[in-house]
Order: structure tokens, then sequence, then C-alpha cells
């Protein structure tokens, strides 16, 4: 099937490995060009390369999500290079995992700055162009605690509901304008985030490694964990222009975890 996505422009944060890797891969696998962004500008250049090795018209570009003055750099040097943005995909990195009565207020100011107001500032830059355009969609990679209470996750539970109430509310005031805003819920899939969990809970457990991976799957109906071209495949169908009736969604990728509606 055609995506119809040829010539848009996509930046992806976060784009240098996992999931936002694996959105940049299959966004340029479908014709659109491809901004990724990274901490490490090396590792965002050779993200990059790797795109366009395979045909792709890509660009890779440094970004630390809190260097506010880096996130409107960066946003307006891919309208400058491509005079449009189509596709956010923004992601930010998990905090830490860990018993509620162990966090300190620095790690819940750190958590919402990363997890929250980093990506309200970064959706502020991107808007006007995707307003001029009358056109725009913003991918939220968060996660399926959203949806489903996950012990030891408290940091990562309530940051990204204030996202999720974030982008419910940018669906609600933004859809006359033909912007699209949806949140991506992942459970258990496949990347360096999954297996750092699971080396969190074999410490704090004191079990080996095997016994903690399955304590995180052991309840999954579909019994694995996900990939990150599973969720790919996902966010490069909803930026289709094609699929233009699901906004402020909650979409689980969770292998069931979340069973309840």
């Amino acid at each position: 099937m055609d995506l119809g996505l040829t010539g848009h422009v996509a930046l992806v944060v976060g784009g240098t490995r996992g999931l936002g890797r694996a959105c940049a891969d299959q966004l340029a696998a479908e014709g659109v060009k491809v901004a990724v962004t990274g901490r490490n500008e090396a590792a965002a250049e050779q993200a990059a390369e790797e795109l366009r090795r395979h045909g792709a018209d890509a660009v890779g570009l440094a970004l630390d999500l809190q260097d506010e003055p880096a996130v409107e750099s960066v946003v307006a040097e891919v309208v400058r290079r491509w005079n449009r943005l189509d596709v956010l995909v923004a992601s930010s990195p998990g905090p830490p995992s860990g018993p509620v009565d162990t966090l300190t207020a620095k790690d819940w100011r750190t958590a919402m700055e990363m997890n929250f107001l980093s990506l309200v500032h970064l959706t502020d830059q991107v808007l006007p162009h995707m307003r001029r355009a009358g056109y725009g969609k913003l991918h939220y990679i968060g996660t399926i605690g959203v949806r489903v209470v996950q012990k030891q996750m408290a940091l990562s539970n309530a940051t990204r509901l204030a996202l999720l109430g974030y982008v419910k509310t940018l669906a609600a005031e933004l859809g006359p304008e033909g912007i699209i805003p949806n949140f991506i819920a992942p459970g258990p899939i496949a990347t360096d985030r999954f297996t750092e969990l699971i080396e969190q809970t074999a410490q704090r457990t004191g079990s080996d490694l095997e016994t903690a991976r399955e304590s995180w799957v052991s309840e999954l109906p579909l019994g694995r964990a996900g990939t990150p071209q599973e969720l790919a495949m996902l966010v490069a169908t909803l930026s289709s222009p094609h699929c233009s009736y699901t906004t402020g969604a909650v979409i689980p990728v969770d292998g069931g975890k979340a069973v309840s509606y």
C-alpha cells in the first residue's frame, strides 16, 4: 500500500537508536525526508548516513531536548532545508525506575523537565510551520503506563500522563487546523531501554536477568516483547494523509498488557 508520504518531511527526535531509529527507518522507506536527532552529533550523522545509503534524503542533527535554543535551531534548520515540516516523532529518555519512596525532589523535577516540558517547548517550535501549511502529524511516544499502572515506574507513569493530557488538549484545539496529535503507548519493546529496565529489576529483586525478563513478559497475552519495527509501522501509517480520522488517541503497542477498555 502506498501511504502517500513521498516528499513529506519528518523530524524524528531521539532517532539514533531504539524506537526513534526504527521510526526514522520506516518513514524514510516510505519516501519521507527525515531529520534524525540525538544527543551525540556523530551518532545522529551516522544514522542519517545509513539512511542516505538506502536512498533517503536525510540529515543528522545534534539535540539535547533540554537545551531550548538548540531545539529552536534544529526546527528552524529542518524548515530551512526542506521548506516544510509535516511529521514530528517525539520521544524522550525514560526516567529511572524505583519505588516511590526512594525518589527525590530532584528526580521528579528532572523527569518532568525531560518527559513533559521539553516536549511542550519542542511542539511550540513545530506548530507554526504546520499551521501555515494547514496540516501536520504529531506522534508522542510514551508508555502503556498511562493505561495500566506499572509498579516501580512512578516517574514515567506520572510524567507521561501529563504529556497525555497535553496531547488530548492539542487534539481538541488543533483539529480544525488539520493538525493531528496522537499518543503511542508501548509496552515491553526489545530496545536498550527494555534491557535497562530488566537489569534494574534484577538488581532490585536479587534475581537473575532471565527471571527479571520473564517478570516483564509473562503477563503479556502475546508472551513476548515487541520489536521496534512493529511500533514504527504504526507510526508510518498514522503519518499518512490517508489516516486522518484518528486524533488525541492513546494507541497501545503493548502485546495486550493493557487489556481493559
